[in-house]
């Protein structure tokens, strides 16, 4: 084999497997993209239409013996249950949740890596719902 065919073959299998190399990396970053894509549009979906999401299948237990109306749903100071049962959630003096999923602080601990992550997300969420209320109420009022 003379210098040119040996120059030529040298190249071409160089190329060939550079080009390999090549689409398997973006194939397989290709592949990634659509993973975490689809994620963030599902997470999108859920975050900005939490509110028609179905409610989580908590036990609501009701106190008294009249039908709950609208005062009644009136939240005053929310706490845990008895000995601090992370599971109940007292709502107020007639309405008490029982069945809650304690996720949310291990999952702070372990992936978050802070104990006070739900706290926070928490007060955060406090400011989104008045920050959004003072945009909201700062609007022009429409005569439709």
């Amino acid at each position: 084999m003379d210098f040119w065919h040996f120059w030529h073959f040298w190249h071409f299998w160089h190329f060939w497997h550079f080009w390999h190399f090549w689409h398997f990396w973006h194939f397989w970053h290709f592949w990634h993209f659509w993973h975490f894509s689809k994620a963030g549009r599902d997470l999108a979906e859920l975050h900005l239409n939490y509110e028609t999401v179905a409610p989580y299948p908590v036990k609501m237990q009701v106190t008294g013996k009249t039908p709950l109306t609208d005062a009644d749903y009136r939240v005053e100071k929310m706490k845990y249950g008895k000995d601090k049962d992370l599971t109940t959630l007292i709502y107020n003096n007639r309405i008490t949740l029982t069945g809650i999923v304690n996720d949310a602080n291990d999952w702070a601990v372990e992936t978050v890596g802070n104990q006070k992550y739900p706290l926070e997300l928490f007060m955060r969420v406090i400011t989104v719902s008045l920050e959004t209320m003072k945009i909201v109420n700062s609007l022009p009022r429409l005569d439709i």
